[in-house]
């Protein structure tokens, strides 16, 4: 069986004079080229950066990876940022203002299903990874929130409340939980230009 492998290809969609050429895709990119690679994760920064997260299996193990650069030059070599025999999933990553990617993912430990997250500079450097929620429930698919104040903030659902955390100065801070971000209320969530959180949910049959 074949593997399955990561592939990048870009398409120009800058507005062009009347009578230019259409925009192409660039030819594709192998980003992998052993074991099995599934849900591929993108970021684009506003300093010209570029993030790609996966999930590789080689063999037995699970491993979230990463490979970031720029699109005008190229991207580094992959950095593995944790491994498992057991479960991993749901891989996110967003572009700190910055260049600092910051990855999350979901991994199975101790009975339940941990968000966990680290931050790479642009030179490939890896941080600490950090477990960011505890036992005692499931955490969910990780997401970065959309946020107007140009920080980095991640969200994750559990069974019977949400947490979000800020990443700012380099690491994770403190985080907030909210009973309306558990994961069958459908929680969407955004950052206002003060640093506020906005979550809506359902609740009830409204919203």
């Amino acid at each position: 069986m074949p593997s399955r492998a990561v592939l990048l290809a870009l398409l120009a969609l800058a507005v062009a004079p009347s009578g230019a050429a259409a925009a192409s895709w660039s030819a594709p990119q192998a980003l992998t080229r052993a074991g099995d690679v599934f849900s591929p994760a993108l970021a684009n920064g506003t300093n010209g950066g570029v993030a790609v997260a996966y999930l590789r299996q080689l063999g037995g193990t699970s491993r979230v990876e990463l490979r970031n650069g720029t699109l005008s030059g190229s991207l580094r070599a992959p950095v593995v940022l944790d491994s498992s025999t057991h479960a991993i999933f749901d891989p996110a990553v967003t572009i700190n203002f910055d260049g600092r990617s910051v990855v999350a993912w979901r991994r199975f430990f101790e009975g339940n299903h941990r968000v966990r997250a680290t931050s790479v500079r642009r030179d490939g450097h890896v941080g600490a990874v950090k477990q960011l929620s505890g036992g005692g429930e499931s955490a969910y698919e990780p997401a970065f929130l959309p946020a107007a104040d140009g920080q980095t903030y991640l969200g994750w659902p559990r069974r019977t409340f949400g947490q979000f955390v800020p990443f700012a100065n380099g690491a994770f801070q403190p985080f907030a939980s909210s009973p309306g971000a558990a994961i069958g209320t459908s929680p969407v969530a955004a950052v206002d230009a003060t640093g506020a959180i906005v979550l809506v949910w359902t609740s009830g049959g409204q919203v």
